[in-house]
């Protein structure tokens, strides 16, 4: 395990306070680090959220959000919680869009909040006014195999129409930031005609995928997916790689 950050320190005391009630069942020290892990890396792909950071927003510690203590304390509530990190990532877009004090709610009443907010989102999207852009040839990142789909680069221009498209909020004001500031990577499968089938997000350190939606926030479908993992096989240089492998290297849990 490599050294705690200040953040995680406090995050392990979550977990591991140094007075324990006998009547408490308790994780080991091993499995206490797994779940930090886990938090952390939720955390950093939440990333600077704030205006202009005049600081080194690589520095986890720079990090002005305390989600990571929330999403801490609910896990701590209920350990099955941490099969449902995409719920996780929904709610915390869910707050920094509306600003709202996460810590006045559990994770279910956050969750439901959440819900309400995507779907109020996706109905105020124009669908059909949207025209399709045209496709730049440079920024295509690789063609599939079957020739009708490609994985292409996303611009600060892109996500609105990404995100309305796919019925998202990739196209909302902190993706933009995260884009700008350079601590995120976006592609979109695409078909030939340019409509998108699943948006990722790529963290640019780790170069790690860190989400991978399909429309309306939906898990990949297993036809787009395969098309991604193509991707990836092109991407890492490896010709064989398990089905497990590469959901780890995808950053997606309980996908096969």
């Amino acid at each position: 395990m490599r050294n705690l950050t200040k953040r995680e320190e406090h995050i392990k005391s979550i977990f591991l306070p140094k007075q324990r009630s006998l009547k408490k069942i308790y994780l080991e020290e091993e499995q206490v680090f797994g779940i930090i892990e886990e938090i952390s890396e939720i955390g950093r792909a939440i990333g600077f959220v704030g205006i202009n950071p005049s600081v080194n927003i690589e520095k986890e510690e720079k990090r002005k959000h305390k989600y990571d203590v929330w999403i801490a304390k609910e896990i701590k509530k209920d350990l099955t919680l941490l099969n449902n990190i995409t719920s996780f990532r929904l709610i915390i877009d869910w707050v920094i869009e509306t600003k709202c004090n996460l810590f006045v709610y559990d994770f279910n009443s956050a969750f439901i909040e959440q819900k309400k907010w995507h779907e109020e989102l996706i109905e105020k999207l124009n669908i059909e006014s949207i025209k399709i852009p045209e496709i730049e040839q440079g920024r295509i990142l690789y063609r599939c195999s079957d020739k009708k789909f490609f994985i292409y680069l996303l611009n600060e221009k892109d996500l609105e129409y990404e995100g309305k498209r796919m019925k998202n909020c990739v196209g909302q004001g902190h993706y933009k930031t995260k884009l700008k500031n350079g601590k995120t990577i976006y592609v979109s499968l695409r078909d030939e005609t340019n409509d998108p089938h699943l948006t990722g997000e790529i963290d640019a350190v780790s170069k790690k995928m860190i989400q991978l939606r399909g429309k309306t926030n939906q898990n990949p479908q297993r036809e787009y997916m395969e098309k991604i993992l193509e991707f990836v096989l092109f991407y890492t240089n490896y010709d064989k790689l398990e089905n497990k492998q590469q959901a780890k290297y995808l950053n997606i849990k309980n996908l096969f």
